[in-house]
């Protein structure tokens, strides 16, 4: 991919967030923070071969759907063809109802967000600090 990216490549220590919110698409190698990361701001892709560590067998269908929908890739090649064929508008490509379906059980299993979010860390560090004393 840096081939073909060339002058756009990024490989800087902690810039992933300088570069998230202009990015037309990000790739991402791994479903770790960054590719959650992604998800949450907009069009991502994941680049990543499942079988060598798959999701935890409860997330198959999520696994399975992402691969089914574009979202998840196990071969480079079909990455970028479906790239080039969003590029002029992956916003369309990220607001179907089936990758919006997707995203809706990915925020939900794996990135908690709750509008109380300051009260629920309150209470779990009120309570961390009750149980040393």
């Amino acid at each position: 991919i840096k081939k073909k990216i060339k002058d756009n490549y990024v490989d800087e220590n902690n810039v992933f967030h300088k570069y998230i919110d202009k990015s037309k698409i990000v790739l991402c190698p791994y479903p770790v923070t960054a590719f959650l990361e992604g998800v949450l701001t907009g069009p991502t892709i994941l680049i990543y071969d499942f079988e060598c560590s798959p999701f935890n067998y409860n997330y198959k269908t999520i696994e399975d759907e992402m691969i089914k929908n574009k979202m998840a890739f196990k071969n480079t090649k079909k990455a970028i063809e479906h790239i080039n064929n969003i590029w002029s508008n992956p916003t369309e490509w990220w607001n179907s109802n089936e990758v919006k379906k997707i995203l809706k059980s990915i925020r939900h299993n794996f990135c908690k967000t709750d509008t109380n979010s300051i009260d629920i860390w309150k209470n779990f560090i009120k309570n961390e600090y009750k149980s040393l004393n």
